[in-house]
């Protein structure tokens, strides 16, 4: 369809929904109307259309219809999921859209009211309705700084609940919003924007929400959330703490493969951007000292207080620390460490060689002479 024909048709079908609205409106016609249009709005070519006032004022007004009215309404259900995908498809690669409907209309602040709304009911069968408004938000913020303020301000209260959802793909779509929001705040702050703070009780919960998210289910989007709170000062030493071992399992994989990237990319580390915060590495370093030393104060036991000691967690650890002294340029304060962190690994590893763990003695003894190797260079 031609962009000409396509805008002619969105016209047509913005009356139609607009006479449909004034008189005794019947929402089925309305849901199909608003059918048709979001099937325009998924070729690229009609995209490039800026989306009217008139279809804008419209969709709030459906959208107004809902929060007062309730769900009761027979097919308004249907309605605001409609129209949460034709907001949706609109902004797919659309700058002029994505701030037509976000600075210039009601809607960005509505949706909002109508997640909030639905998250309080606990609703579950409304989980494909909020799947479409969250999609909506994310679509409306990627490469759009203005709108990625936007959103963050109004809508990051409201992360933590949508991903403690049973449904994976509200999770998996709210952790795109989240990233992309966060990543562009994170390497560009705004004055008008409180620094992203992990000793905020908010960006806790926020974290904590996105790894019992990972620890059922896989999500891409949920990895990147890590990648990003892991640039963040002192990530590492206010959440880890609060982290039971799986979760610092997850944490410290994402770190692993974050740090073995650039070694296996980027031998000479030519104009190399740390992966990671450094603060966070010392803490990591600073962990694995005083957790390896209370289990090597043991002997040949493994246990406190009747309790089994886990070296699966300082394994990792040491790995993550292997690859970051690897990165010598990038993270100095490591391979100057004067505290003691090579002979506690060196020490470390003869226990648990004395201890003939057969599962991983051999990825042991990989970390301790490979940090051997790297902290000498």
């Amino acid at each position: 369809m031609d962009p000409d024909t396509a805008a002619a048709n969105i016209r047509s079908l913005s009356c139609k929904l607009d006479t449909e609205l004034k008189k005794n409106t019947d929402w089925n016609k309305v849901v199909e109307i608003l059918k048709e249009i979001s099937e325009i709005f998924k070729t690229e070519s009609s995209r490039s259309l800026t989306v009217s006032s008139e279809f804008l004022e419209t969709a709030s007004t459906i959208l107004e219809t809902y929060l007062a009215e309730s769900r009761e309404v027979k097919g308004l259900n249907q309605t605001v999921t409609e129209v949460f995908r034709c907001l949706r498809n609109s902004c797919i690669g659309s700058k002029d859209n994505q701030d037509t409907i976000c600075r210039n209309s009601r809607i960005p602040l509505l949706a909002r009211d109508f997640i909030r709304m639905i998250l309080k009911e606990g609703s579950e069968d409304a989980e494909v309705q909020l799947c479409c408004a969250v999609q909506f938000i994310g679509n409306a913020v990627v490469n759009n700084y203005d709108n990625q303020i936007l959103v963050w301000s109004s809508f990051s209260p409201d992360f933590p609940l949508l991903l403690s959802s049973c449904d994976w793909n509200l999770g998996h779509y709210t952790c795109m919003v989240v990233h992309n929001c966060l990543a562009t705040l994170i390497s560009q702050p705004n004055a008008d924007i409180r620094p992203i703070d992990v000793k905020d009780p908010l960006m806790q919960s926020l974290i904590l929400a996105v790894m019992d998210m990972l620890k059922k289910e896989d999500s891409e989007w949920g990895i990147f959330v890590l990648e990003d709170f892991l640039l963040v000062e002192d990530f590492i030493s206010v959440m880890y703490p609060q982290m039971d071992n799986e979760q610092k399992l997850l944490v410290l994989d994402v770190m692993a493969n974050q740090l073995q990237r650039p070694c296996e990319e980027n031998k000479d580390f030519q104009d190399y951007s740390p992966q990671i915060c450094e603060s966070n590495l010392l803490y990591l370093a600073k962990d694995f000292k005083e957790m390896s030393n209370i289990l090597l104060s043991l002997g040949d036991s493994d246990t406190v207080d009747g309790k089994e000691m886990q070296p699966f967690v300082l394994l990792k650890e040491l790995e993550v620390l292997c690859w970051a002294t690897c990165q010598h340029i990038g993270y100095r304060a490591l391979t100057q460490d004067d505290t003691g962190l090579l002979s506690c690994a060196i020490k470390f590893f003869n226990k648990r060689r004395k201890n003939n763990s057969q599962q991983n003695s051999f990825e042991t003894e990989f970390n301790a002479r490979f940090l051997l190797q790297v902290i000498n260079q």
